[in-house]
Protein backbone atom coordinates (compact mmCIF):
# COMPACT_ATOMS: atom_id res chain seq x y z
CA UNK A 1 0.00 0.00 0.00
CA UNK A 2 1.08 3.26 -0.91
CA UNK A 3 0.77 5.12 2.88
CA UNK A 4 3.01 2.55 4.32
CA UNK A 5 5.69 2.84 1.44
CA UNK A 6 5.60 6.49 2.68
CA UNK A 7 4.90 5.55 6.52
CA UNK A 8 8.18 3.58 6.28
CA UNK A 9 10.22 6.28 4.38
CA UNK A 10 9.30 8.73 6.70
CA UNK A 11 10.11 5.95 9.93
CA UNK A 12 13.39 5.73 8.11
CA UNK A 13 14.53 9.10 7.64
CA UNK A 14 13.19 9.76 11.44
CA UNK A 15 15.80 6.91 12.23
CA UNK A 16 18.57 8.79 9.90
CA UNK A 17 18.27 11.90 11.54
CA UNK A 18 18.41 10.65 15.41
CA UNK A 19 14.39 11.63 15.74
CA UNK A 20 12.88 8.72 17.69
CA UNK A 21 9.01 9.92 17.61
CA UNK A 22 6.72 11.85 16.08
CA UNK A 23 6.17 14.67 18.96
CA UNK A 24 9.84 15.20 17.99
CA UNK A 25 9.13 15.74 14.42
CA UNK A 26 6.04 18.44 15.14
CA UNK A 27 8.50 20.09 17.81
CA UNK A 28 10.96 20.59 14.93
CA UNK A 29 8.37 22.25 13.06
CA UNK A 30 6.95 19.59 10.87
CA UNK A 31 2.99 20.86 10.11
CA UNK A 32 0.19 18.03 9.46
CA UNK A 33 0.24 18.16 6.06
CA UNK A 34 3.77 16.94 5.99
CA UNK A 35 3.38 14.40 8.20
CA UNK A 36 0.41 13.24 6.58
CA UNK A 37 2.28 13.43 3.37
CA UNK A 38 4.67 11.14 5.08
CA UNK A 39 2.09 8.72 5.93
CA UNK A 40 1.25 9.35 9.46
CA UNK A 41 -2.22 8.96 10.39
CA UNK A 42 -4.78 11.47 11.53
CA UNK A 43 -4.73 9.31 14.82
CA UNK A 44 -1.30 9.58 15.49
CA UNK A 45 -1.66 13.34 14.44
CA UNK A 46 -3.97 13.78 17.28
CA UNK A 47 -1.91 11.66 19.46
CA UNK A 48 0.76 14.58 19.50
CA UNK A 49 -1.69 17.40 19.79
CA UNK A 50 -2.88 18.24 16.47
CA UNK A 51 -6.44 19.90 16.45
CA UNK A 52 -9.75 18.54 14.17
CA UNK A 53 -8.71 22.09 12.64
CA UNK A 54 -5.35 21.73 11.54
CA UNK A 55 -5.65 17.84 10.55
CA UNK A 56 -9.21 19.23 8.13
CA UNK A 57 -6.25 21.79 6.65
CA UNK A 58 -3.73 19.02 6.24
CA UNK A 59 -6.49 17.57 3.68
CA UNK A 60 -8.00 14.66 6.32
CA UNK A 61 -11.82 14.58 5.67
CA UNK A 62 -14.31 15.16 8.38
CA UNK A 63 -15.28 11.44 7.80
CA UNK A 64 -11.78 10.25 8.64
CA UNK A 65 -11.53 12.53 11.86
CA UNK A 66 -14.75 11.19 13.09
CA UNK A 67 -13.57 8.05 12.57
CA UNK A 68 -10.23 8.46 14.60
CA UNK A 69 -12.47 9.78 17.56
CA UNK A 70 -12.81 12.94 17.09
CA UNK A 71 -16.18 14.33 18.51
CA UNK A 72 -19.02 16.24 16.27
CA UNK A 73 -18.50 19.27 18.59
CA UNK A 74 -14.63 19.46 17.48
CA UNK A 75 -15.46 18.62 14.02
CA UNK A 76 -18.00 21.79 14.00
CA UNK A 77 -15.10 24.12 14.65
CA UNK A 78 -13.03 22.34 11.96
Amino acid sequence: MKSDRKRQKAMALMAEQGVKNLTQLRASGFTAAQLRGGGFTAAQLRGIGFTAAQLRGAGFTAAQLRGDGFTAAELRGA
